[in-house]
């Protein structure tokens, strides 16, 4: 599960870097990656699961 501390902030060096190209269909990782951060955003809206992990 992805939890806030694994999500880039602004002023992260990260988010100055050109984007990779996104190729279709997704490989495995990127999919994985996809449900994963969907996850979080179905979680973070949890009222109980967002304390719990500090969504």
């Amino acid at each position: 599960m992805i939890l806030m501390n694994d999500i880039i902030r602004e002023g992260h060096p990260t988010l100055r870097l050109k984007a990779k190209e996104v190729s279709f269909p997704l490989s495995n990782e990127d999919r994985q990656l996809c449900d994963d951060l969907l996850e979080y955003v179905v979680n973070s809206q949890n009222d109980e699961l967002g304390e719990k992990y500090g969504l």
